[in-house]
């Protein structure tokens, strides 16, 4: 552990009991920021899990929906339901204790694809479920990557707070007591240094 530079003498126990107040007040900061990250995670992780089950129902079904399509239609006809289509993803974001993920995602498709006329209602369904899939799976993949980073900032979090707990601010009051003690000990020492020197100039001594 490197040891603090410590300015001497009373300045010294001045500083140190500054730089205490300072580490305990970041060490409760760091705790209630600990605290809400904690809450939120448990939150993400929960919509994560909804999310996920939601995708993969949403995928089942839209595999389902593009069998009987191929069955009935043969596969051009799932390729006209796709053709000429462009889907636009927009994800939005937000902040909990100053840490940025990602939260709402919209997924945009057009309503008219080219070529979807002449596929029927059967090809149309499986358009519609697989619109359903790719959503769903967006959705889950926003969930994950909020998760991972306020998984990140909470770990990084939970460092600081022990690096303050059990090495900064106990260095901080050692540091303290050592510079008490010192003091205390040259006080001692300067008020009966001066009371020999008084003796040993008595007459007859």
């Amino acid at each position: 552990m490197t040891r603090l530079r410590v300015p001497p003498g009373r300045a010294g126990r001045v500083w140190l009991r500054d730089r205490i107040e300072l580490a305990d007040s970041a060490l409760s900061l760091l705790e209630q920021k600990q605290a809400i990250l904690g809450d939120r995670l448990a939150e993400l992780r929960t919509e994560g899990e909804r999310t996920r089950a939601d995708w993969a129902a949403a995928a089942a079904a839209a595999r389902i929906r593009q069998t009987r399509a191929a069955l009935l239609g043969g596969q051009w006809s799932l390729l006209l339901a796709g053709a000429g289509q462009s889907a636009e993803l927009t994800v939005g974001s937000a902040t909990v204790a100053g840490v940025r993920y990602p939260d709402a995602v919209q997924l945009s498709v057009p309503d008219d694809p080219s070529g979807c006329a002449a596929t029927g209602a059967t090809t149309e369904a499986a358009r519609a479920a697989t619109i359903a899939a790719v959503d769903a799976a967006a959705r889950h993949a926003v969930a994950t990557a909020a998760v991972q980073a306020v998984e990140d900032e909470l770990t990084a979090t939970g460092l600081r707070v022990r690096a303050l707990r059990h090495r900064r601010i106990p260095a901080l009051h050692t540091a303290l007591a050592e510079l008490d003690l010192a003091l205390e000990e040259r006080e001692r020492t300067e008020r009966v240094v001066p009371g020999r020197t008084d003796r040993l100039l008595e007459p007859g001594k």
